[in-house]
């Protein structure tokens, strides 16, 4: 919008998009124009005031802005929910093995995988399996032993989130 000025009957809205050196002319008889421009550009505009009385035309300062694009968003990942084997639980080896499994969710929706800690001490974990695309997990254990395990959630913007630590003992 800008002021109306005077000795005017219509006026002529110049917008120039100043990547791509587009211009547009529009004319109208209002103080105010709505248009449709693309997001994430630069824009120069000015206003040519227009009489029918004289051929002269007066022109404005050129102004220009911005218009933002849509904003992008990347989630992190929720921390994996730890399903089994639950905190504190005994657990029966299955031939030597335990099986793992756990929940993972992300707002964007595109977890990519999963890498799966485990070991004897809780402030000593080791990466035991990377980049996995499932939720579970089998892994051969020693008996009478307490374990402590934990996830990594990792999505495709390569946003990271590690879960709780959960022990378990063998049998």
């Amino acid at each position: 919008s800008w002021q109306e000025a005077l000795n005017t009957d219509d006026y002529l809205l110049k917008v120039r998009n100043e990547t791509s050196g587009i211009e547009t002319a529009t004319p109208t008889e209002n103080t105010s124009l709505r248009l449709t421009l693309d997001r994430g550009q630069i824009y120069g505009w000015k206003v040519v005031s227009r009489s029918e009385a004289s051929a002269e035309e007066s022109e404005s300062e050129t102004r220009y802005f911005f218009l933002e694009a849509q904003q992008q968003y990347s989630h992190l990942p929720f921390p994996a929910k730890l399903v089994a084997p639950e905190q504190d639980a005994v657990v029966q080896l299955n031939s030597g093995s335990v099986n793992f499994s756990w929940e993972g969710a992300d707002l964007d929706n595109d977890i990519e995988s999963y890498d799966f800690y485990i070991g004897v001490q809780e402030e000593n974990l080791n990466l035991e399996k990377q980049d996995i695309s499932t939720s579970q997990v089998s892994i051969e254990l020693d008996s009478n032993s307490t374990y402590f395990w934990q996830i990594k959630t990792t999505d495709k913007s390569n946003n990271s989130s590690y879960s709780e630590i959960f022990s378990f003992e063998t049998q």
